[in-house]
Parts: structure tokens; sequence; C-alpha cells
């Protein structure tokens, strides 16, 4: 991947962490389905994207141009994605995860609820 480095940006490095944030989620994900029931592929790809995309913009210090680069995407369709995602709020799909799992671990405990 070639990149410019202005603000000293080393692409090496930007690529090793956005292939172990890639990582650290994929395992989360397969974690997460093994423990509970099964979380909406859907949602957890698009906290995946979110979660790409800051993590690009914390390594790039904001840049959205070479941001956009190191994802393999143009930088209006990072813009787009970044008011998607509401980046200024990056809570929006963990908290939506967060009630996936909720109303999940509820609806386990009406159904013992209902067994007794």
């Amino acid at each position: 991947m070639e990149i410019n480095t202005e603000n000293n940006v080393n692409a090496s490095e930007v690529e090793a962490e956005l292939n172990n944030a890639r990582i650290k989620l994929i395992n989360n994900y397969l974690l997460t389905n093994c423990v509970s029931e099964n979380l909406p592929l859907k949602l957890f790809i698009n906290s995946i994207e979110e979660e790409l995309i800051e993590k690009a913009l914390k390594i790039t210090k904001g840049n959205q141009r070479i941001a956009s680069k190191i994802l393999g995407m143009k930088a209006t369709t990072l813009n787009e994605k970044i008011r998607k995602y509401d980046i200024s709020n990056p809570k929006k799909y963990k908290l939506q995860i967060e009630l996936f799992h909720l109303l999940q671990n509820s609806k386990r405990f009406e159904f013992s609820m209902d067994q007794k």
C-alpha cells in the first residue's frame, strides 16, 4: 500500500494497527456468538466498519484524505460513512449491540420464568 506519509504517518504501522483491529473484532464477534444468542451480522459489520474508520482517523490524526486511502475508499465515501456512523458520537453502534444483548438476556429470562 503506497501512502503519502505527510503528518508523520507510517504506512506499515497503520496497516499493522488496522490488521490487529480486524483480527480483534472478528474474534470478538465469534466469541460473542459462542457465548450468547447470535448477534446480527449486519449490526456487527457496521460496528467493525465504524471501528476501522475511527482507528484510521485516530492514526492519521484526523486526516480524512489519508484515512480514506488507508481504508481503500474515496474521501467522499469516508465522509458519508463518518456522517452515517456519527463518528462524533462513536458509542451509537456499541449501544445498539449492548441493547441487543440486554434484549436477548431478557428473552432467556422470560423463557426460564415460563418454564417454572
